[in-house]
């Protein structure tokens, strides 16, 4: 996905689920190789848990990424997303 297409979906998704919604990338030699993305909500929830599950559902869709989670389990709102690391091998 381009950047263009990944700030789109960002866009809206925070407007369906009224998220909070950080993202960036990491760069080699000029070109952009991975996708690093923070999203809070589901603060209002009665289960943030299963909500954050649908909505990193919703974002990644059938791409391949790695989820990072709260050590202590006790921040079930914020979500890392983290897509296209491996590129960073190549």
């Amino acid at each position: 996905m381009n950047i263009e297409g990944y700030i789109e979906k960002n866009s809206k998704l925070k407007e369906r689920h009224h998220l909070a919604v950080a993202k960036t990338h990491l760069v080699e030699n000029g070109t952009k190789k991975v996708f690093v993305t923070i999203l809070v909500g589901g603060l209002g929830y009665n289960n943030p848990q299963s909500f954050m599950d649908g909505v990193v559902s919703e974002f990644v869709e059938e791409r391949m990424y790695n989820e990072y989670i709260d050590a202590n389990l006790d921040n079930p709102w914020l979500r890392i997303i983290i897509e296209d690391i491996n590129d960073l091998l190549e």
